[in-house]
């Protein structure tokens, strides 16, 4: 008989830089030792092999040399329920979808989904930039004050897109009620 679950996805925010990240899945299927577990990514809409475990064993020769050397599955996964993946030394490259297979006979017996965020260096700098150059044009237009405008900055609480909605909002205050 066959069986097939897709369990909802996932996500997964890391910063780079970081040892490693856990792609979750764990099931309370019971998955005898011929099964195939397949990590995947979707990468462009092509498709390479992130990790293979196969009869007991890793099969790295199948998997993508991108991720050769990166990944483990913790000990005895089969017996465990516990397919998470370790993904090693992970960077904005690898933010994407991951899905993970498992197969009996050729068959799909389960699937599901891991969306993976990795935060750059480059986009924490780029984003922390443009909050404050949103938080100054706040202050200069007159909406906020400078101690408000710096504290929304520094606690974190004012997000770029908040930042552009008010900047908009006070623009558009300014036209509608003449002042220059």
């Amino acid at each position: 008989m066959l069986c097939f679950v897709l369990l909802s996805g996932q996500e997964v925010k890391v910063e780079e830089g970081e040892e490693s990240v856990q792609l979750p899945f764990k099931t309370t299927a019971h998955l005898s030792g011929d099964v195939r577990v397949e990590w995947i990514d979707d990468y462009y809409s092509y498709y390479r092999k992130v990790h293979v475990y196969q009869n007991g064993s890793d099969r790295p020769e199948e998997q993508n040399q991108v991720y050769r050397d990166r990944t483990e599955m913790k000990e005895d996964p089969l017996r465990t329920g516990d397919l998470s993946l370790t993904l090693k030394h992970p960077t904005e490259r690898d933010t994407g979808d991951y899905t993970c297979r498992v197969y009996k006979d050729g068959d799909l017996l389960i699937e599901t989904r891991v969306y993976l965020w990795v935060e750059g260096q480059c986009c924490l700098f780029v984003s922390s930039c443009l909050s404050l150059v949103v938080c100054l044009c706040l202050f200069v237009s007159g909406c906020l004050s400078l101690v408000v405008c710096l504290w929304l900055f520094v606690s974190g609480c004012l997000s770029l897109v908040v930042c552009l909605c008010l900047t908009v909002f006070c623009l558009l205050y300014r036209v509608n009620s003449g002042q220059r």
